[in-house]
């Protein structure tokens, strides 16, 4: 069962869809929404004014003042974008935050640094959802990567429109690595609410795609025992790379999510995204639930 979801927003325009897909999350399972802007203090702000180097130039006393501007902004975007959501999904406001059919949302600002407290906030929940950012907007891949290896929950990084549902087709990414079945294993309790699942293994050239479909084929047989109706298929690749194989027959397949493992490795508390990952990331055109 998945109760609790955190939906971490930016203060974006990327927010709206963040709280519809976390909705259709939601509503499968009577969860709770806990809706949170982190926005920096002070002590954040000059240090990433340092790092950029404004401290030393004229004028930085002003220029920090800017950046606070923007980020009391955001506060408010991120606030308005929640309330919006809740108009239009007709939600209740009551003692304990909004509710409706079952599903409660509220909304927290705090101010800290993002990254470090999202991680931290993540970790009392069963799965984060955030969206990508475009520009200055959501959340940067640097961002998602050091979230999703520091908080040790499912992150579902969402896309710009939201499908009407979440798991009435799921497809997952196979590939026989740890990452793969740990984000299988937390998916679990969507793919049991899913009307088709697709396990989806790519081509990497001589017979590795028969050793792949065996794999597949595994899992599929371990997802019907759970009484989840899954298909293993094979991807060929032709001219397109494996990433982008697996999207394209997700999407002809019509799948709602993608699940996966998140690729990579750490340096300096970030993950470096393997190619897969960092592809799926930057161009999904459906949400990706993504476990390292």
């Amino acid at each position: 069962m998945i109760k609790d979801a955190l939906v971490l927003l930016a203060g974006s325009p990327t927010d709206a869809s963040a709280l519809q897909i976390a909705f259709l999350l939601a509503r499968i399972f009577w969860s709770r929404m806990d809706c949170l802007h982190v926005r920096p203090g002070t002590g954040q702000i000059v240090a990433k004014a340092a790092v950029n180097q404004f401290i030393a130039t004229t004028g930085n006393v002003e220029l920090i003042h800017s950046i606070e501007r923007a980020a009391a902004q955001a506060g408010k975007e991120a606030r308005r974008s929640f309330d919006a959501f809740c108009e239009d999904r007709n939600f209740v406001n009551g003692k304990d935050g909004f509710s409706q059919d079952g599903v409660s949302a509220s909304f927290r600002e705090i101010l800290d640094d993002q990254v470090e407290k999202s991680i931290e906030e993540s970790r009392f929940n069963d799965c984060v959802f955030l969206a990508r950012g475009a520009g200055n907007d959501g959340f940067s891949i640097a961002d998602i990567g050091s979230i999703l290896i520091s908080a040790g929950r499912p992150i579902v990084v969402t896309t710009p429109e939201a499908p009407q549902n979440l798991v009435p087709t799921v497809a997952i990414a196979w590939k026989e690595t740890a990452e793969a079945a740990r984000a299988v294993a937390a998916a679990m309790p969507l793919l049991r609410k899913a009307d088709r699942v697709f396990v989806l293994v790519g081509d990497e050239g001589g017979d590795a795609l028969g050793r792949a479909m065996e794999s597949a084929t595994k899992l599929e047989e371990h997802l019907l025992r759970h009484g989840i109706p899954a298909k293993a298929k094979a991807v060929l690749a032709a001219e397109r790379t494996r990433p982008e194989a697996i999207l394209e027959t997700a999407g002809a397949l019509g799948a709602d999510l993608l699940v996966s493992g998140a690729y990579g490795h750490t340096r300096a508390r970030e993950l470096v995204f393997g190619g897969f990952t960092r592809h799926v990331i930057k161009e999904a055109r459906l949400p990706e639930f993504l476990f390292h």
